[in-house]
């Protein structure tokens, strides 16, 4: 795991991990949230987009999670479901 993100590891630097994660960030005030999420992400891990997805639907915030099977880190926006959240949320009058 590269050090360069945080300046250490989650096991040296705790604390700082647990503040930066999005995870930690989630309010009863969130925003829609639309999550992609590679389930071969080599950086971070699934489990951490489905915590957060837990943790939106626990305080009754509006979260779409699109879990692309054997991908690794990256958007891919071509999928229809981005578009429909997108739609869904940004268009005015939504």
């Amino acid at each position: 795991m590269s050090v360069g993100f945080l300046g250490g590891t989650p096991g040296t630097r705790p604390a700082l991990y647990r503040r930066a994660s999005p995870v930690n960030l989630v309010t009863n005030t969130s925003p829609p949230i639309l999550t992609i999420h590679g389930d071969a992400d080599p950086f971070v891990p699934v489990r951490e987009a489905l915590a957060f997805d837990r943790k939106m639907n626990d305080l009754g915030r509006v979260h779409t999670l699109i879990v692309s099977t054997n991908a690794g880190h990256g958007n891919p926006w071509y999928v229809p479901e981005v578009w429909s959240f997108l739609d869904g949320h940004l268009k005015p009058g939504t």
